[in-house]
């Protein structure tokens, strides 16, 4: 008989949460101590213009998103976003719009409204990215034990946390993902379906990414229909598969669609400032970074090409990587959706055409959840610590004209190493053994810790209503 973990009484949930939380809200704030020492004037009133030079912003690494987007985005002024205003090329954004999905402005917008300062704003990010990185860390935490500290104490919160608005939606992913994986065992497969698809719907109203992981899910919950993955698909599965699908658009739709009939101009501009975007050294992509190589790539047709290039082997390695994904289900019995999404993630960040810097905080909880070895996790760190490094005394030395090469070198390195492991991420995660890392997240929720296989096997089987 199949022995069942017995979830921790109160002291002892609390000894294993409240270090990681602790560790974790104490790096966002040195991040923001860090960003405000070094580069908020705490004097730009609305609309102004940074006095802060690139000389400073570079020598000590304390740009932040967050700052530059109080000026240039006219925040102080408090214009609610997306009904008035437009894009104007090459990289205007007017009437308050922000280049992100409408929540993610409207976020921006809230965050705003109590600051008259750039150092206010700042401070206002640094209180609700507190909060999010907490609860994130506690939901980690409470599944994935001990691994919890590659999130709690990873390099990239102190970097990283108070420079974007990514801590929101990495939230949204991890609830996603856990629902699906570790929710209440009286939940139907469609249930936890759903409920990921308005979690991942909400993210993606933030940033877009989270977006990325309803195709596994739908995957996951197709294959839940089909015992041992053998047989067609029933009626039940398609109609299961349309609800997370009308879920997911549904969401988007309530976000989008007012601002949409009120303003379009105002809702298409983000859209319109991403795709005009261009792929230069400021991406940190290894598409600017390989083609820079042989010729300049700033003029139109260049940058044609490169887009489509980025486009076309994002689109293949997603669908490369779905396939892969749905061949290990028959294999297994099982339906490796954590790992697909972790897979799909990196294939994103590797191939797409920008690869900001912060984007590793949507890869690290995977790092958790998934069974990797911990050697993967830090190389990654190293490597992304060399982008950091390196593309900040890129800009210093081209500032004060140094004439130093080591920034070069460790940017390259970063940008090279990074796009490497990426792809070998995408392998190991495939590879990996999910079955062991999954027994162990729904030990958590009092389901059998041995007998895996077996357990899954009958989750695999169930019939939905």
């Amino acid at each position: 008989m199949a022995t069942l973990t017995a979830p921790p009484n109160g002291a002892a949930l609390a000894r294993r949460i409240c270090p990681p939380i602790f560790v974790s809200i104490a790096l966002v704030w040195l991040s923001f101590a860090w960003k405000y020492v070094g580069c908020a004037s705490g004097e730009l009133g609305p609309g102004g213009n940074s006095a802060l030079t690139f000389e400073r912003l570079s020598k000590y690494a304390c740009f932040t998103d967050i700052q530059a987007l109080w000026g240039s985005r006219a925040l102080g002024e408090h214009l609610f976003p997306f009904i008035s205003g437009e894009f104007t090329a090459p990289n205007v954004l007017s009437g308050g719009i922000v280049e992100y999905p409408v929540l993610g402005g409207l976020l921006i917008w809230l965050l705003a409204l109590p600051a008259q300062t750039d150092g206010a704003f700042l401070l206002s990010n640094a209180i609700f990215f507190s909060v999010v990185a907490a609860v994130t860390t506690a939901i980690l935490a409470i599944v994935a034990e001990r691994r919890v500290w590659m999130w709690a104490a990873a390099p990239a919160l102190l970097m990283y946390s108070v420079y974007n608005w990514d801590l929101p939606p990495v939230l949204l992913t991890v609830a996603g993902v856990i629902v699906v994986v570790a929710g209440p065992p009286s939940w139907s497969p469609r249930r936890k379906a759903i409920t990921a698809a308005i979690l991942f719907g909400i993210g993606g109203a933030l940033k877009l990414y989270p977006l990325l992981f309803l195709l596994p899910l739908v995957l996951w919950l197709l294959y839940t229909h089909r015992p041992l993955g053998v047989g067609r698909f029933d009626r039940g599965s398609l109609v299961s598969a349309i609800w997370v699908a009308v879920s997911a658009g549904a969401v988007l739709a309530v976000v989008n669609v007012p601002f949409m009939l009120i303003h379009l101009p105002g809702w298409l501009a983000p859209l319109q400032f991403q795709g005009a975007r261009p792929i230069d050294n400021n991406g940190l992509s290894i598409w600017y970074w390989t083609a820079s190589l042989f010729r300049d790539v700033s003029g139109p047709a260049s940058q044609r090409v490169l887009t489509i290039l980025a486009t076309v082997s994002t689109a293949g390695a997603l669908g490369a990587i779905a396939y892969a994904g749905w061949r290990r289900a028959k294999r297994d019995g099982m339906y490796p959706f954590l790992a697909v999404c972790a897979a799909l993630l990196c294939a994103y960040m590797a191939f797409n055409k920008v690869h900001s810097p912060q984007y590793i905080l949507w890869l690290i909880p995977f790092f958790v959840l998934l069974n990797i070895r911990v050697r993967w996790v830090l190389v990654y760190y190293a490597v992304d610590v060399a982008v950091f490094v390196g593309w900040y005394r890129v800009i210093y030395a081209n500032v004060v004209q140094s004439g130093e090469m080591w920034p070069q070198v460790a940017l390259a390195i970063g940008v090279w190493g990074r796009f490497a492991v990426l792809l070998a991420l995408i392998v190991v995660f495939l590879r990996a053994d999910h079955s062991a890392g999954l027994s162990r997240l729904r030990a958590r929720r009092r389901v059998p810790a041995n007998g895996a296989e077996n357990g899954w096997t009958a989750a695999l089987s169930q019939r939905l209503p």
